[in-house]
């Protein structure tokens, strides 16, 4: 559940989410290197590749987490160990499935 909260100054509202995070997001400066090829985490459970810009992520581990929307983030920070291994069980079977698609010389 999102709050937003009023600022006295008139300025756009905090948001804050359900671990107390603030929310702020915006397009890095330099091009961020995500794991699973900066592809949406949940997407790639889900046997999609949904590319993205990486600027809603998760730091774990020294390596970036990439996600098209809080949404996935939120999600995935439920069970981010879990969620992890599915996504890397899930990419070594798209590679997989790509690599055996891929035309032979």
């Amino acid at each position: 559940m999102l709050m937003a909260l009023a600022c006295p100054s008139g300025a756009a509202a905090q948001r804050y989410g359900p671990d107390g995070d603030i929310w702020k997001y915006q397009v890095p400066k330099a091009p961020l290197r995500g794991e699973f090829d900066n592809e949406d985490v949940m997407g790639v459970i889900a046997g999609r590749h949904i590319r993205t810009d990486c600027s809603v992520n998760v730091v774990k581990g020294g390596k970036v987490y990439c996600f098209t929307a809080a949404a996935s983030q939120t999600f995935f920070k439920y069970a981010p160990n879990t969620n992890i291994e599915r996504a890397r069980a899930a990419w070594e079977r798209m590679k997989s499935r790509e690599n055996a698609d891929a035309p032979t010389q």
